[in-house]
Parts: C-alpha cells; structure tokens; sequence
C-alpha cells in the first residue's frame, strides 16, 4: 500500500463474511466470525468485510483505499462453502481495478487437498500472493508464502523472519509431500475417491442428511438439525476424527492417500453417527 500511496492512504484490507485465516492477531483481524475475532480484538487495521460469493457485496466495499483482498476459495470454517468460479473472478478483477492484490488462502485447500495442487487453479485465477500450510509437510510444522517476483522483492532480507522458520525437518519433509501430491494421476485419485464418496452418501438418502458439499477430499455434511456436535462425539468412539464447523454441518477431511475400504468403513457407520 505504501509503494502505491506513501501517505498511507492505502491500507484497508478486504475479506470475507465466514472467512478464516488463523490465530494470530494479523490473521484474526481478517477472520469473518466474530466468535472468533472480537474476544481478541481490537487489532488496529481497517478491515471490510464483504460476503462470499456476493459480487454485489464486494463490489460495496472496494474502493482507492483498498490494499489487498484476502479469500478463501473454499471457507471450509465458515461451513465447506465453495467459492465460485464468477465470484472468484470478480476478486481478481477488483483486485486488478483498484491496484490492490489478490491474496489466495490455500492453508486449508492446498497441496491436493481438492484434487488440484492448488485450488484456485480450478478458478483459473492467478493471484499475487497464496499460503500454503497445514499438510504442506505431511504433519510437520511449516508454513509458506508464495508471491509473484514484484510483490516478493516488496521485502528485503532481514525485514522479516522468524526462528524457526524453514527448518531443515520440515523442509526435507515437504519436499517429499510436493513431489508426490504434484504427481497428476496421485491428484486424479483424489477427485475419484471423493466423487465416489460424496455419491454414495447422497444415495443414502438419510433424511437427517440435507446436503454434501465436496471439493477433493474434504466434504461438509449439512445437516437437518443442529446435532453435528453430537455426531462428532459417536463418531470418535466408533474411531473416525471428525468436526463440527457449524452446529449443523459435519466436516471430514481424510488423508488424501485413503483407500476405498477405508473410506466404506465410515460409510458403512454414517446412518448411525447422524441419527438423533
């Protein structure tokens, strides 16, 4: 923002209703749930809010002062909603008008966890800058930030770092997780695996089911009542780790290299995990 308008007029950030980004206080300030932002507020940015997948919304909160617009194309927090492909677009091309960047948060949808490398790449889109984390390292601690050159040579050796960034272990493990997540026909089984899953579960016709929403290998369970909490708990007994992102709405997000028989033996308890 300083390199576009050095008298700071240029500093808001945009993101979204529902939107997750993380704990800390730059992440939090940008985080769309007030449960989670406004116990550690405030943060001292200037942050607007637009709804997801709302071009009209977006559109309300974009002008001069906007430095960047952060987006997940999946809010797997917010509920597995799944951005669209229109609505994805218009962040870049708003992004584009008002000299802003577009900032893609993949911590949750990257490194083949929807069946491309990268999520926004279904979108067609080419941001600025994207996170990556989470199964970056296939369970270790790293993190990452990837920018287009312009915006990477912003900072310089030395203006910021952190101790134990980059460390040798998580390195080493990440680059055995990228070798083999890019393998295209390791990705094409990914999206197999999951249409298949999300289908049978559809078939099922559970009347406690509502809807199943799906990118990859990461599915949201949308149920007819808020007992998602309840689900989550019998589901731990009968061995499966899944969540409750919203009172209503289960997520799972298995390993990307499950076999089919795994997979069933969730399938084979699901009637019994979301009946009251």
């Amino acid at each position: 923002g300083f390199s576009i308008k050095a008298d700071g007029s240029k500093q808001t950030i945009v993101a979204m209703n529902n939107g997750f980004h993380g704990r800390t206080n730059g992440a939090l300030a940008i985080t769309g749930n007030a449960s989670k932002r406004e116990p550690f507020g405030p943060f001292g940015y200037q942050v607007r809010f637009a709804d997801f997948n709302d071009i009209e919304s977006l559109e309300s909160v974009m002008a001069g002062d906007v430095a960047a617009i952060f987006v997940e194309s999946v809010q797997g927090e917010g509920g597995m909603h799944i951005g669209t492909t229109e609505f994805l677009q218009a962040c870049q091309s708003y992004a584009k008008k008002h000299q802003a960047l577009l900032v893609l948060d993949e911590v949750q949808s990257g490194v083949g966890r929807t069946g491309t490398f990268f999520n926004f790449t279904q979108h067609q889109l080419k941001p600025d800058i994207v996170t990556l984390a989470k199964g970056l390292a296939g369970g270790l601690p790293l993190g990452s930030v990837l920018a287009v050159e312009n915006i990477a040579n912003l900072f310089d050796p030395g203006d910021h770092g952190s101790t134990f960034g980059g460390n040798p272990i998580s390195v080493a493990a990440a680059n055995v997780v990228v070798e083999e997540v890019s393998d295209a026909v390791f990705l094409q089984d990914v999206s197999s695996k999951a249409s298949w899953f999300a289908g049978e579960i559809v078939a099922m016709n559970l009347p406690e089911i509502k809807n199943v929403r799906y990118a990859g290998l990461w599915f949201g369970i949308e149920l007819n009542t808020d007992s998602a909490q309840s689900a989550v708990a019998m589901a731990a007994e009968a061995g499966f780790l899944i969540n409750a992102v919203k009172p209503n709405v289960l997520r799972l997000a298995p390993a990307l290299n499950i076999s089919r028989i795994e997979l069933q033996t969730f399938l084979n308890e699901i009637a019994k995990l979301v009946t009251k």
